[in-house]
Order: C-alpha cells, then structure tokens, then sequence
C-alpha cells in the first residue's frame, strides 16, 4: 500500500501509521515495508520462538515423549492421578524421575513440584 500524506497502512495490523513507523525497503515501489516495524518485529520474534523452541525439543525428544505419554493416559482414563505423595495435595503434577520409564510419575503439588526442580 502506498503512503498517502505522510501515512501508510501496516498490511499486518491494518493501522494507518505515518511513514516514521516502517523500515525503508529499496524493492517496494514507496521505498517502505509493507509492514510497520512493531508487526515486523513481533513476526522475528515469533519466529525466533519457535525455532527455539522445535530445537529445545529436538534436544529432549524423550521428555516430550514422557509428558504426552502421561497427559493421553489420564485424559483416556487409563492413567489416575494421586493425591501429592508429599502433603496429600489433589491438585496435582506428575514428575517424571527417569525419562527412560515414560510411564512412572510421582504425583506432586505445584509447590513441591517446583522445590523438586530446583534442589536438583
């Protein structure tokens, strides 16, 4: 879209922004991004989110695999949460204590879950 008195519309957020808030691009016929810069900027750190976070996973493939294990066995009724095996709790999390046996858990409270993580 061209820029009309100063003003552009963001082809992303379809705001009318002066010309001040697009990044200049010599192939656009205006010589700006179609985008404003917060679009332009919130697309690279998306991206960069989820790159991080497809390499994350590549790297614990056994913990994500651990995880759906349990969250499809509870959700199909084949697998029952406990009480928290520390305070009795009933809100609870499972913890896994070794990936290499996806299917035991010890059922945690959110506080002891999380002082588990961090003693470790």
């Amino acid at each position: 879209m061209k820029a009309v008195n100063g003003m552009k519309i963001c082809a992303k957020c379809r705001r009318d922004l002066p010309v001040s808030e697009y990044w200049k691009e010599a192939q656009r016929n205006d010589n700006l991004n179609n985008r404003c810069k917060n679009c332009v900027k919130k697309i690279a750190r998306d991206k960069y989110t989820a790159k991080k976070q497809q390499l994350r996973r590549a790297r614990e493939i056994d913990k994500y695999k651990a995880r759906t294990l349990i969250a499809n066995g509870v959700a199909a009724g084949k697998i029952l949460k406990q009480p928290c095996f520390l305070c009795g709790e009933v809100k609870v999390q499972g913890h896994h204590l070794d990936y290499d046996f996806p299917d035991k858990v010890v059922w945690l409270c959110h506080q002891h879950h999380w002082s588990t993580h961090h003693e470790i």
